[in-house]
């Protein structure tokens, strides 16, 4: 697999296409991982090639950053001598002395599990740079009066320096639970039903249709059956797609600052 990725970065380099170095990031993130948590610690699945979340979230990575995407979620701007401001995406809806409160129609990602079983995603993270890369859900701060800060957001409670409040700190990457939370997970649920139908008509029924064609060549019933089936798997198809958009609804959550 190592040789035929190296195929693969030496073929998109010689014609410009994207490449996802899928395999090098796996290996050394399954080495990092199991160098901490122990050898029994599986990023490729018990059977070294079916990954849990874990591992696909590593996988996740690896595309995402091969297309491109920036992780910039969004920044909130705090000034505690003034107002505060959110970017694209997020809607300030009340500020008062620290206290913000912001509705958002963009989620960071959210992760499950503990910090030591495969199957979940938050084991991964020590060893895989994804909130940096790919999860920054930013607080600055300015004009704050004191050397550090405590930062209320959802139920939990972390301190902050000066420095780090005014360099920016990723939301998503301090709290290991966020106010986002449940509908990440109900948002997750969705998408996970509509994958689940997609691996059924792809299995079951795309992959069959071909050969189905060329049984009843001729046969002008079946194959306008066919077109109906076609028809309504891409109608579903379609359903699915929009009943997820739909699930990404707007969450209100608030921050709260106090000086120390």
């Amino acid at each position: 697999m190592g040789k035929l990725s190296g195929i693969a970065a030496k073929l998109a380099a010689e014609n410009g296409f994207a490449y996802a170095g899928l395999h090098p990031l796996m290996m050394k993130v399954m080495s990092d991982a199991k160098a901490t948590l122990g050898k029994g610690y599986a990023v490729c699945g018990g059977d070294g090639v079916h990954p849990g979340p874990n591992g696909h979230l590593a996988m996740a990575y690896a595309f995402l950053k091969a297309l491109g995407v920036d992780g910039d979620i969004g920044t909130f701007t705090v000034d505690m001598a003034g107002t505060a401001t959110a970017t694209e995406g997020h809607r300030v809806v009340s500020s008062d002395k620290g206290s913000v409160t912001i509705e958002s129609a963009r989620y960071p990602f959210c992760f499950s599990g503990d910090g030591t079983s495969p199957n979940g995603t938050r084991s991964i993270l020590p060893f895989l740079p994804f909130n940096r890369d790919l999860n920054r859900l930013t607080l600055v701060v300015k004009n704050l009066k004191g050397s550090s800060a405590e930062v209320t957001w959802g139920e939990g409670s972390k301190t902050f320096s000066k420095a780090e409040l005014e360099a920016g700190v990723n939301l998503a990457d301090a709290f290991p639970v966020t106010p986002f939370a449940k509908a990440f997970a109900e948002l997750d649920g969705v998408v996970s039903q509509k994958q689940a139908r997609e691996t059924r008509t792809i299995k079951s029924l795309i992959t069959n249709l071909p050969g189905l064609e060329s049984d009843f060549k001729g046969d002008a019933e079946f194959l306008n059956a066919l077109g109906l089936l076609r028809r309504k798997l891409l109608e579903q198809s379609a359903r699915d797609a929009a009943q997820a958009r739909a699930a990404v609804k707007p969450v209100t959550h608030t921050l709260r600052i106090v000086a120390k």
